[in-house]
């Protein structure tokens, strides 16, 4: 992808607030996981549910970095197929 438009010379980049809404999204999908463990937790030992969140945000807290791994990379849409752009780009 160009950085700007030939035509126009328009800079090319990501509106106001797409890093704030990718937040609300990651913090959401989080406290679901977060509610799926402690769910989980709180069946198996019948600790109180304080307890088991606790338990749970504490086990969560290893696999946090996996859910960047699902957010947007920039991608070279040029050519035959998709593939991450290299960084220096």
């Amino acid at each position: 992808m160009c950085e700007r438009c030939s035509v126009c010379d328009l800079k090319f980049q990501r509106e106001e607030g797409y890093f704030l809404g990718a937040m609300y999204i990651s913090f959401g999908l989080a406290l679901v996981v977060i509610a799926l463990i402690a769910a989980l937790l709180w069946a198996i030992t019948g600790w109180w549910i304080t307890r088991a969140t606790i338990w749970a945000v504490v086990l969560f807290l290893p696999l946090a970095p996996a859910i960047s791994l699902f957010g947007p990379r920039p991608m070279d849409l040029s050519g035959s197929g998709l593939r991450p752009r290299a960084a220096s780009q």
